[in-house]
């Protein structure tokens, strides 16, 4: 195999580049060292071997010299953690054609499950490959072995990758996986209804039904993980002036103390202060405990939206490829007998279904909910101001009557509260038009057709050796 590295930016000009359609998806199992164990025919045609050639040999096999080394210690490094990772991947065939590929890759009790696609979302494919560019050059200036390369890569990547709003794969993953299945699902032509009576035959158009009844939770959460994101992002940035609230009751009790207590009471205020501030303390307590919650409410949403396209992702990826084995079969295609895979894809596809439907409830349920949270953090914050102003102007009058002898620190102190009343605390208007969309959210999906296609699904499989 030829080892000269062509960039990824620029693989129309310099490689022979291997093309295949969207219902082409090919698929690969390998055990927890990464030795193939199974693959079917799209995968072996593509790579050039045949499957007898590809079994027991390291899935490195295909692996193009231009993907940096420090993209699959990520890679690797989600899988062995247990989690699902997806990612842009460009393969070298036997004959030296690239071919690229959005690979979906699954842990497994023994090893770990790898479904491909053809990239649908050119711009982000293009952005990450020129990432995985400058990566591999730069592994080429380490010293050192090919572990200390994939070292430095992947800490070359990590930061390549949060420039452009990815933390880390997992991140990577859950922005890029809900679009590329449903691009796919789109791409994908409707199979015309069969008047056999054959079940191997009926399966594929039944494949594709489930597939295209998955596009409406899909599309739907695409506007909910917007607003659950930008929600999110509003409520954890520190820029918002209700998050204030916690700092502020330490300063109403630490100046409070250090005035009424601290021997700077020369206006004799102390007992009024100590009250004013009591009565602040307790509306800023009960406006801290709820806007708290409804920051709670905000992050599980966008964590649990995030779950569930991935989730409905893989999902569809499964069904997909258990059509594409069930054509391979009808064609006489298959690369191996697939009874096996198509039963583990089945399990798991059976094993994922209520628990998506679970979540999709949960995320309803949330969404509906964290409206009244936040109305009750508003109607805290909308008592916050006249204790806080009282307070505000008897601590500033105490420290008035102390003149050049009162404390700087507690000056800025006693401004920076009367500040934020001057200021005040109500939400933004981003944050307000986020919790009112959050009022409309209800992600559905026709679970009696999809769990009698799952059925259906499960009868066939059973029957293919």
């Amino acid at each position: 195999m030829n080892t000269t590295v062509s960039p990824l930016r620029e693989s129309a000009r310099t490689v022979q580049l291997s093309s295949f359609q969207p219902d082409e998806l090919f698929f690969s199992i390998t055990d927890d060292k990464g030795v193939i164990a199974h693959a079917n025919s799209v995968f072996t045609r593509l790579s050039g071997y045949t499957f007898d050639e590809m079994k027991g040999q390291p899935h490195n096999i295909v692996r193009d010299p231009a993907m940096p080394r420090g993209a699959f210690r990520l890679i690797w490094d989600e899988l062995q953690a247990g989690r699902p990772v997806a990612s842009y991947v460009a393969n070298l065939s036997s004959d030296d054609e690239r071919y690229e590929v959005f690979a979906v890759m699954l842990p497994t009790e023994n090893g770990h499950i790898s479904m491909r696609v053809r990239p649908e979302t050119g711009g982000m494919r293009d952005k990450i490959f020129e990432i995985f560019d400058r990566t591999r050059e730069f592994e080429a200036t380490v010293e050192g072995g090919a572990r200390q390369q994939a070292d430095a890569g992947a800490e070359f990547l990590r930061t390549e990758l949060a420039a452009i709003g990815f933390a880390d794969m997992g991140t990577l993953t859950r922005a890029l996986l809900p679009r590329e299945v449903a691009a796919m699902i789109e791409s994908v032509d409707e199979l015309e209804q069969t008047a056999s009576r054959v079940p191997l035959e009926i399966l594929p158009g039944k494949i594709r039904m489930l597939g295209r009844l998955l596009l409406n939770p899909l599309h739907s959460l695409e506007r909910v993980e917007e607003v659950s994101r930008g929600l999110h992002e509003q409520v954890t940035s520190g820029k918002v002036r209700s998050a204030a609230i916690p700092a502020l009751a330490t300063i109403v009790k630490e100046a409070t103390e250090a005035i009424a207590w601290g021997g700077a009471d020369q206006a004799g205020l102390g007992k009024d202060l100590t009250e004013a501030a009591q009565e602040a303390l307790e509306r800023l307590g009960g406006a801290g405990m709820e806007f708290k919650r409804a920051v709670e409410a905000a992050v599980s949403l966008h964590e649990m939206v995030e779950a569930l396209e991935q989730n409905i992702g893989i999902f569809a990826l499964q069904n997909q490829m258990i059509g594409r084995f069930a054509l391979e079969l009808l064609g006489g295609e298959a690369a191996e007998p697939p009874g096996q895979s198509m039963r583990l894809l089945h399990h798991a596809l059976d094993t994922h279904f209520q628990s998506m439907l679970d979540a999709i409830d949960a995320v309803n349920e949330l969404a509906q909910s964290a409206p009244e949270r936040f109305a009750a953090v508003l109607r805290h914050l909308d008592g916050l101001s006249r204790p806080l102003q009282a307070w505000g102007d008897l601590a500033a009058k105490a420290l008035a009557a102390q003149g050049a002898e009162a404390s700087p620190e507690l000056v800025a102190k006693v401004q920076a509260v009367r500040g934020a009343v001057h200021e005040g605390f109500a939400p933004s208007p981003e944050i307000l038009g986020y919790i009112d969309e959050l009022k409309n959210v209800n992600v559905t999906v026709e679970d009696l057709p999809m769990r009698a296609t799952i059925k259906f699904i499960g009868m066939v499989t059973a029957e293919i050796e």
